[in-house]
């Protein structure tokens, strides 16, 4: 514990800077602070979301739940609802790319790590088009590179789960790894004995997993990132079901994603130059009273490409097409007491391409 709170020392020692451009944005240096920028409002009272919050259980990705306009999604299923749009017309982006989710079933914690984050940006309306096809608010989240300071890392464990960090130097770059699990599955069978006989058992797990490099090439920034996360969660009545007598009644589900990103940046003079492709494996899937189930997975290629010249101090020009494809493959597969007729898979793909034209905005150069 006591490296733990070394590191985030450390972390938080970063400057707070005002952007000129949005009156409620503050920038952390270390651990993710959130910046919101919904206007009005004095920006040191509404911005300043930090872990050290009782509210937040030490995940600075929670302190956006407390933003004006955003509500949870009901049943804790971990999304968030902004100015009354369903959670799946915001967008969420990690590193430029957008990501399923943002927290682990029930809300209990984030799917990244809040100890390798350098800012939040909570935009509740009127962004850019760099964003895509979003109408109801945008989460824009940006990792930190790892300390060049020598080799640190803490294990640390909770009432929830349990997990591990550690980064420093390489050669000229830094690495950062990082893992989490739960194991609530593991504890409620030693608390809550089968003799108790309280007719059904709830085993939630998740875990997640983080690994991040960057290294100096050709003057710009090279950063490979790696991370994903698993969420399962079981509901499992005593009684047996009444159509087959060897399946239970309850409902499963699992939801999981993996995601790899390579990101090149370069700054030279007015200019920046930004590219970066990615992909994303993910998959969803559920069964209900032991007769039906289905499994809906996807595989994403996206990438993002921006240029833009600085023309005055708080203005910048450029223009930042984007495009992605993905596969969808819906495989619902139901059970019934005649297995030797059961048909096979049913899949259904589907392939998107959404460019985006070139455009003048009025961002704050970082």
């Amino acid at each position: 514990m006591g490296r733990r709170i070394a590191a985030r020392r450390h972390a938080r020692r970063g400057k707070i800077l005002p952007d000129p451009n949005r009156r409620n944005a503050l920038s952390h240096g270390g651990q993710g602070r959130a910046r919101d920028h919904a206007g009005g409002g004095d920006p040191h009272d509404r911005g300043r979301a930090d872990q050290r919050d009782p509210r937040h259980a030490g995940d600075g990705l929670k302190a956006i739940q407390n933003f004006p306009g955003v509500s949870r999604a009901p049943f804790g299923a971990g999304q968030l609802a902004i100015r009354g749009a369903a959670p799946g017309d915001s967008g969420v982006y990690l590193g430029y790319h957008e990501i399923p989710t943002l927290f682990h079933f029930g809300g209990l914690t984030s799917v990244f790590n809040s100890d390798i984050l350098a800012q939040i940006d909570f935009v509740p309306g009127n962004f850019d088009s760099r964003y895509g096809d979003a109408i109801g608010g945008i989460v824009n989240v940006q990792p930190r590179k790892g300390r060049r300071d020598g080799y640190h890392g803490y294990v640390d464990a909770d009432l929830f789960d349990a997990g591990a960090l550690v980064e420093g130097p390489v050669g000229k770059g830094s690495f950062v790894l990082s893992a989490r699990r739960s194991y609530v599955d593991a504890i409620l069978p030693v608390v809550i004995p089968e003799e108790v006989g309280l007719g059904l058992t709830l085993a939630p797990r998740y875990w997640d997993y983080q690994a991040l490099f960057d290294y100096p090439v050709g003057g710009g920034e090279l950063s490979i990132r790696s991370f994903g996360s698993d969420d399962r969660s079981k509901l499992l009545f005593a009684e047996e079901n009444d159509v087959d007598p060897d399946e239970t009644d309850g409902f499963e589900t699992t939801q999981w994603f993996h995601r790899v990103d390579v990101v090149y940046r370069k700054v030279d003079g007015p200019w920046e130059f930004l590219i970066t492709p990615s992909y994303k494996r993910e998959l969803f899937s559920g069964s209900f009273f032991g007769g039906i189930r289905f499994i809906v997975e996807s595989d994403t290629f996206s990438g993002r490409t921006e240029l833009s010249r600085r023309l005055a101090a708080t203005r910048a020009c450029g223009s930042a097409p984007r495009s992605s494809a993905s596969g969808i493959a819906a495989r619902p597969r139901c059970r019934r007491s005649d297995r030797a007729g059961r048909r096979g898979p049913r899949a259904i793909h589907r392939f998107v391409r959404r460019p985006i034209p070139e455009s003048c905005r009025g961002s704050t150069r970082r």
